[in-house]
């Protein structure tokens, strides 16, 4: 209920200058003879109404204070608490109204909502009884009590007013009335007392669509499937192009197991320009949830009609990109991915899958062009840095990638990732390497070792790194030698200990190891083809290279190779 204040301020200036006259809301009860009184009151509402609660408050206290006996006075008071949000105190001085002057329907029906807003539903119930009896034709205050049972789980008690008053007032009845009757079948699984509601519904408004669907929609929901046939024939000869009832029908279809027929339904219905994607949608969301252990080739169907009718929504997108998931289509993942981020820019979920799929597809450049357009919309988010350092580094824009992963170990601390930390330490061990910061490049390997002292990828990498600088090396091949020591079959790390050995200068073992990183797989891999070559040519086998030269350029065709391959022709 709603009380303006602006109203009840002109109430109060007219019952005390209007020669007696009363107020058909709250009626006065200020004592003539008490002028100082009246002004207080009135006072206190031109305060109110001025929007000077605190003062208005003091007065309206003062002459409570003043008048105890007054219902008026409190339920000003009471009045003034609710709309601060004073609830407690509103249901307090509220309730002191009503004891005042019980049969007053205005100050009780008042009452009752600070009695809702406090949670004292029992209170309320009482009240609102007690109003029953005082007003047995009040049409609107038996509809709002009935509701108040139905909103609190009271059916039967709701239905038992709604007949008490129907059978008082000459039975007369109302779509507003057998609605809310409805609503208590419904909850109470009463189906034929629904059937005959309906019916009443149907008489009253025979014109309304909606109770006739409801009543198809109940006759399929109790298997009645012929009375269903019977009312969707008769609306769909009344309306036949309208698409709530076309759907309606597809969906009745969908549950009697008629799919050809429920599909050509939503065909129909889908011509209507004049629904939203909502119905549509909700329909083939049931029939997808209905085949979910089938193979679905109607969902797919479906789905790409609703796409054709709204290219545009996304969670008709997000559908389309969980098929292209599904069936491993990287290229409609995409492609659903960026039209999900046109539609919602805003939602990171998106561009971290997108980024995702560029990440582990290797493609860097869109990799890069991807992270620096979402951090337009993320500018704090580390993973973005990251994603944009790691695509700058593959790139060979290694300075490009410092920056960029720099910044991603600042935000990056406030997450507390240690994943994403491991990765962002690592990638900048390797940009810092290919600077020529091997300072900052050993700091950041320290830094990462420590959050994952057995990374064996880690530590084959950074021997490899001090074998290119030839810094460090018997620290590097102590690191090469515990990778050895876990996986001794490993091509990858037989060569990097090649290289170590290359670096400290003995050619020869290193490369009886490159011929070992050959046997153990190695001969699949252009570089350890062209590692085991430059080795053979140091020693002055020139012959032998170059047949390890070709078999590299036909693995992985390069100038580089290429042109090692005519030097030694």
């Amino acid at each position: 209920m709603k009380y303006t204040s602006v109203a009840m301020l002109l109430f109060l200036f007219l019952s005390f200058f209007s020669c007696k006259e009363k107020s058909t809301l709250v009626t006065m009860e200020v004592e003539k003879d008490n002028a100082a009184t009246e002004a207080l009151l009135i006072e206190a509402n031109k305060y109110k109404l001025l929007g000077q609660y605190n003062a208005a408050l003091e007065l309206f206290h003062d002459f409570v204070l003043k008048n105890p006996g007054s219902s008026t006075g409190n339920y000003q008071l009471a009045l003034l608490h609710f709309e601060l949000g004073e609830y407690t105190e509103a249901y307090l001085t509220s309730k002191k109204a009503y004891h005042l002057s019980p049969s007053n329907k205005y100050i009780a029906l008042f009452h009752i909502d600070c009695c809702l807003q406090t949670q004292q539903t029992d209170e309320a119930f009482n009240v609102y009884n007690q109003l029953i009896v005082k007003f047995p034709a009040d049409y609107d205050l038996h509809i709002n009590f009935a509701r108040l049972q139905h909103e609190a789980g009271k059916f039967t008690e709701s239905l038992a007013l709604l007949r008490r008053y129907t059978v008082n007032n000459g039975n007369k009845l109302s779509t507003e009335l057998l609605s809310l009757k409805n609503q208590n079948f419904y909850h109470l699984k009463w189906t034929d007392s629904i059937e005959v509601t309906l019916g009443e519904l149907i008489k009253l408004n025979p014109a309304n669509m909606q109770y006739k669907g409801l009543l198809a929609e109940l006759y399929v929901s109790v298997g009645k499937y012929a009375q269903a046939d019977t009312v969707y024939s008769a609306l769909l000869a009344q309306h036949p192009t309208n698409a709530q009832i076309l759907l309606s029908i597809a969906n009745y279809k969908r549950i009697a197991g008629k799919d050809q027929e429920m599909l050509a339904l939503f065909y129909r219905a889908l011509c209507d320009k004049s629904l939203s994607y909502k119905p549509f949608f909700d329909l083939y969301a049931y029939f997808k949830r209905q085949q979910a252990k089938n193979d679905c080739s109607l969902c797919s169907v479906m789905l790409d009609s609703l796409y054709h009718r709204f290219p545009d929504e996304k969670l008709i997108l997000e559908e389309k990109y969980l098929l292209a998931f599904q069936e491993n289509n990287q290229k409609d993942k995409i492609f659903y991915l960026q039209r999900l981020i046109d539609a919602a820019p805003n939602d990171f979920q998106f561009w971290q899958n997108l980024l995702d799929i560029y990440f582990v597809n290797n493609d860097f450049e869109e990799l890069y062009k991807a992270a620096n357009s979402a951090l337009e919309f993320f500018p704090n988010q580390a993973i973005l840095y990251y994603y944009g350092g790691i695509s700058a580094l593959r790139s060979d824009r290694p300075a490009e990638a410092v920056s960029m992963l720099k910044s991603a170990e600042m935000y990056e601390i406030a997450l507390e990732n240690l994943n994403l930390r491991f990765q962002i330490y690592y990638a900048l061990l390797e940009a810092n390497h290919f600077t020529e910061s091997y300072a900052e490049a050993d700091f950041y390997f320290d830094k990462a070792i420590l959050l994952e002292p057995d990374n064996l990828s880690l530590m084959n990498n950074y021997a490899f790194m001090l074998s290119q600088r030839q810094s460090k090396l018997e620290l590097a091949l102590s690191f090469i030698d515990k990778c050895l020591y876990y996986q001794p079959d490993y091509y990858v790390f037989i060569d990097t200990k090649a290289c170590v050995f290359e670096a400290m200068r003995d050619l020869d073992a290193a490369l009886k190891l490159t011929k070992l990183a050959l046997l153990k797989g190695g001969n699949t891999d252009a570089a350890v083809l062209e590692h085991h070559a430059d080795l053979l040519l140091k020693l002055n086998k020139n012959e032998e290279a170059l047949e390890f030269y070709e078999k590299a350029y036909k693995l992985r065709p390069s100038d580089e190779l290429l042109l090692k391959i005519q030097n030694e022709k």
